[in-house]
Formats: C-alpha cells, sequence, structure tokens
C-alpha cells in the first residue's frame, strides 16, 4: 500500500508447507496481488491447500 513493499510468511518449513507445496501457495497469493486483494487481509481466514 502506498508503494512500500510488504511481506507475508506462509508458516514454517514442514507439514504442511513442503518444498512441492511452498511455490503453489505463493504463486495463489500473488494472484490475490494481481486481481488487487491484499493477502495480509485473508490471514484471519483458514488457508486451503491445493
Amino acid at each position: 500500500m502506498f508503494g512500500r513493499q510488504r511481506f507475508v510468511t506462509i508458516g514454517p518449513h514442514g507439514a504442511p508447507w513442503t518444498p512441492a507445496l511452498a511455490p503453489k501457495e505463493a504463486k495463489r497469493l500473488l494472484g490475490l496481488v494481481a486481481n488487487g486483494k491484499d493477502p495480509v487481509d485473508d490471514k484471519d481466514s483458514p488457508r486451503t491447500i491445493r
């Protein structure tokens, strides 16, 4: 917001964030940003692993 870079962590390495699932989650979050949504606002809602 307002040109400042923000970082979002998805959680620690290990269950459920394996090396195969973490990039998929990162791409999902980037998709939210591309659509104008703020992933931090969605932090209160539970995550779904796809």
